[in-house]
């Protein structure tokens, strides 16, 4: 190992002592940008220092020393990303494991190098839409609806088994548009995991739920008949009623800026003016203001002249999950 080597290692060891201290007291996530970055160079080190294994020689730690001959920067094949051991992530070089190799049942050649990932993806993709559905609720509700196409309806349950999502109508049924109004890019401090969590503290959670059939029902109505009055009230409604419990949790959740309440505030006035528009905000301060497509220039233009409205990106209902690249 060279002097450049030796004060890597160095600095590594000193960089993740700190930050294991840190991390016991927030996230990295949390932290301005460059001490993010060191943070998870920490993590990074931690790792590969704790938990992962080598599945190729030499083991884990015994790295060969930096070739002098070799460019000291990250080449085309992926070599030399780490000057301490220029062969790791390589092209044809192998991933690191969580237990080490002598500990595992060995396999003989190809099976070992199975499964692969892109096949894994190939095979999962080849499931019919309420399989793959069923199969992405078990790691995110958010996931199981962006599986189908067009406008989708997630079925309320308490296992995969029975809650899923399932298309209601083709992206080619009603032609609206989502104008996102950006006012802030930060990582939101509290998740929508945590949220979830103590939506049950407030005191308007059990009337939301009770009420959610009902809503959901208007929902579906307004969509199938394209009827964008109905399809309003209850997207609007129903936003509300979200923010409304998360203001009164314990603690509370206040996620809208001013500039959220601002756009509110427009896009209701845009209504009484004519514009067939209307709002609705997840667990975030980014506002979303749908309208039919025909609208869409014109809205994007006067959310933009909103101050404190950073940027709008517009979305449309989209195709359903597949294989972009089947090589």
């Amino acid at each position: 190992m060279n002097v450049l080597g030796t004060i890597e290692k160095g600095f590594g060891k000193v960089n993740s002592t700190v930050f294991r201290q840190v991390n016991r007291v927030t996230d990295w996530w949390n932290l301005p940008t460059p001490l993010g970055l060191l943070n998870l160079r920490g993590l990074r080190d931690d790792l590969r220092e704790s938990n992962l294994f080598d599945t190729r020689a030499p083991a884990n730690g015994d790295a060969p020393p930096t070739r002098e001959d070799l460019p000291s920067y990250r080449t085309y094949d992926g070599g030399n990303q780490d000057p301490t051991d220029p062969e790791m992530g390589k092209v044809g070089t192998r991933f690191g494991r969580n237990a080490p190799t002598e500990a595992t049942e060995p396999e003989p050649m190809p099976q070992r190098m199975e499964p692969n990932p892109r096949e894994v993806a190939n095979r999962l993709l080849r499931l019919g839409e309420r399989e793959l559905s069923r199969l992405a609720r078990r790691g995110s509700g958010s996931a199981a609806r962006s599986i189908p196409s067009g406008f989708v309806e997630w079925q309320a349950g308490t296992s995969d088994e029975d809650s899923f999502a399932f298309s209601i109508a083709s992206p080619d049924h009603w032609k609206l548009a989502d104008c996102i109004a950006i006012v802030s890019t930060s990582h939101k401090k509290t998740g929508s995991t945590e949220g979830h969590y103590i939506a049950s503290t407030s005191p308007l959670q059990t009337a939301r739920i009770a009420d959610t059939p009902r809503r959901l029902d208007l929902c579906r109505s307004a969509i199938l008949n394209r009827d964008f009055d109905a399809f309003a009230s209850i997207v609007e409604l129903d936003s509300d009623m979200l923010h409304a419990v998360m203001m009164t949790s314990t603690p509370a959740l206040h996620y809208w800026k001013p500039a959220s309440l601002e756009v509110m505030m427009k896009v209701r006035a845009w209504r009484a003016e004519g514009i067939p528009v209307c709002y609705t905000v997840d667990a975030g301060p980014n506002v979303h203001v749908i309208c039919p497509e025909s609208e869409a220039q014109i809205v994007d233009k006067r959310l933009r002249e909103i101050p404190g409205v950073d940027n709008v990106l517009v979305a449309r209902a989209g195709e359903g999950a597949k294989i972009v690249n089947g090589k």
